[in-house]
């Protein structure tokens, strides 16, 4: 009764996850739920997934590329790769293959998160539709995933699982073999295809009117990147949401401003647009608020951050100035600049005169909406998402760590887990990683999926209807081991596009596992298949985040990754399936 219990509670759970828009943590934590209830699991076989050493490897690795992200450590590589000279298919190069890269040490959603503005804002600078270029970071964001061990979640939860069943588990970069031709082969396809069948549409974007525009004015110290670069070149031209107004040098005013106007140290630039494209300017090593008294702000630099604040009647400040009103020293905040009634005020900000409702973009510690909150000063407060500025002298220290995190897991010193523990650990202590922070790195979304997939892996263990399973769909008479292979690829691949390509590994392993090694066969192939199956998310946006990452920002449409994806789904799956059985024997030696 058991067996059919679990089978029948896995394909409600898979039939929820396609037909329904509950969330994917939510539908396999009920199953796990129904399965305690039912004593199939008991609680402790239940949060066994919690402790699995491949979770929790996952959740340091989302720290320590929070680390990465908050010291600033990808953003000038970003504005490199992009301001470079070149045509369309040469920057598709320049940005797939650094995203590749990258992605194969990194999370691929900070990497994806991280190049997505800045792309769409090189596009709109060069009249180039954003869709010629959000599918391939998409696409190269993944594709590098298949490269290493640490590359994507799913490689390291499936590694683990090989272990548990007492195999030696693959090296950090056992996995290029089959990766790296799946990232070429994935480049090439790309940039000779993506002229044909990638659509030229322009991405949703956030329009003027209906939102509040401040104008801000924003200074260029000594050692700033933008020093000596044209504003086309440091890609201030056309930002998304934002405009660069003026230049003040010296006693002059520069307007309008030509994209070949060359920056210099010193110069003050005037921008008008929204509070979020205004936080992205503290992404430029260098370039702060021009307003003199932002220096001496308590709290270090990377603890400030944008705070909106709508001012009360009862404001003490409301009808002064507010530079006679002292707003600095009353607050600890530094006003940047005023909106009224949605529209921005353009005159010097110590100039103007507070007035109830008016709306104020601030810098001050992360701490102002907590301290504030239940004040009568304030109508309204809101944190201006992501607007910390990085802590750029730490970026070689952030790297560092992801470096020394590769080595030692790529030596054997220690295992992976240790090795992830180690650089977690080193981001916090030297400041990289706000401790603050630290809890909201970690996707808890996707440790809940991946422990209530682990569940049901144990359920299926337990009660033996993974082989039943597989003797059932896998053992026919002509089945040889190669069209195994084949067939566990195109039913990860399967499952990968309908739920979560993390659930999807975890029970096609747990089915097949007991099979193949009752026919005698090496489990090894079968789990390298599965990892790139379970990563190749190209037909569908909603597959994999990074597609659905991508899929409103490039104006994409459900058939434009069916049409574009499933030739290099079907690419990837040639490669991988000639490669894997080349490195990795199907049958164990000696049987």
């Amino acid at each position: 009764m058991e067996p059919y219990l679990v089978l029948g509670v896995i394909g409600t759970c898979l039939l929820a996850l396609i037909f329904t828009h509950f969330a994917a943590d939510v539908v396999l934590l009920m199953g796990v739920l129904v399965l305690v209830s039912c004593g199939v699991l008991g609680a402790g076989e239940a949060i066994k997934g919690f402790a699995n050493e491949g979770l929790v490897t996952v959740g340091l690795l989302y720290i320590v590329a929070q680390g990465v992200r908050d010291t600033g450590g990808i953003h000038a590589l970003v504005r490199t790769l992009l301001n470079s000279e070149g045509g369309l298919w040469k920057t598709q190069l320049r940005m797939m293959s650094v995203v590749g890269a990258m992605s194969a040490f990194l999370n691929n959603t900070p990497v994806v998160a991280t190049f997505l503005p800045a792309i769409r804002e090189w596009a709109s600078s060069r009249g180039v539709p954003p869709s010629k270029l959000l599918i391939p970071l998409s696409y190269s964001a993944i594709l590098g995933g298949t490269c290493t061990i640490i590359g994507t979640s799913t490689n390291v939860v499936v590694n683990n699982m090989l272990i548990d069943h007492d195999i030696e588990g693959l090296k950090f970069f056992d996995l290029a073999w089959v990766g790296v031709p799946c990232v070429l082969v994935g480049i090439v396809y790309i940039i000779v295809v993506g002229r044909w069948l990638l659509p030229a549409r322009g991405g949703t974007t956030e329009a003027f009117k209906n939102t509040k525009e401040y104008t801000v004015e924003m200074v260029i110290q000594q050692g700033c990147e933008l020093i000596n670069r044209s504003v086309a070149e440091a890609g201030l031209r056309s930002l998304a949401g934002l405009y660069l107004v003026e230049v003040y040098r010296g006693k002059s005013v520069i307007a309008p401003v030509t994209p070949e106007l060359e920056l210099l140290v010193g110069d003050r630039l005037v921008f008008t647009g929204i509070p979020e494209s205004i936080a992205d300017l503290r992404k430029y090593r260098g370039l702060v608020p021009a307003d003199n008294p932002i220096f001496g702000l308590g709290g270090a630099h990377g603890e400030r951050c944008f705070i909106e604040a709508v001012v009360s009647r009862e404001n003490p400040l409301a009808g002064t100035t507010i530079r006679d009103g002292h707003f600095r020293n009353h607050y600890d905040a530094a006003v940047l600049a005023v909106s009224r009634y949605g529209e921005r005020i353009s005159k010097k900000v110590g100039d103007i005169v507070l007035k109830p409702s008016d709306t104020l973009l601030l810098e001050g510690h992360s701490s102002f909406v907590e301290i504030h909150r239940h004040s009568r000063d304030f109508l309204l407060l809101n944190l201006v998402k992501d607007s910390m500025a990085p802590k750029f002298d730490k970026a070689w220290i952030a790297w560092a760590c992801v470096l020394a995190m590769v080595v030692l897991a790529a030596s054997g010193l220690v295992t992976i887990l240790h090795a992830a523990m180690l650089a977690t650990a080193a981001m916090i202590l030297t400041g990289c990683c706000h401790l603050d922070k630290v809890s909201k790195a970690i996707d808890y979304r996707v440790l809940l999926v991946l422990a209530s997939a682990l569940s049901f892996s144990y359920a299926i263990e337990k009660t033996g209807i993974g082989l039943q399973i597989a003797n059932t769909f896998f053992a026919m008479p002509q089945m040889t081991p190669l069209m195994l292979l084949v067939l566990v690829y195109a039913l990860t691949v399967l499952l990968t596009e309908l739920i979560t390509n993390m659930a999807a590994a975890v029970l096609v392993f747990s089915i097949i596992s007991q099979f193949v090694e009752s026919m005698g066969l090496n489990l090894v192939p079968f789990a390298v298949a599965i990892m790139v199956a379970a990563s190749a998310s190209f037909i569908s946006p909603i597959g994999y985040q990074t597609n659905l990452m991508v899929y409103g920002p490039g104006g994409y449409r459900f058939m434009d990754f069916v049409r574009f994806g499933a030739p290099l789904s079907i690419i990837v799956a040639a490669t991988a399936l000639i490669i894997i059985p080349i490195v990795w024997p199907l049958h164990i030696a000696g049987s």
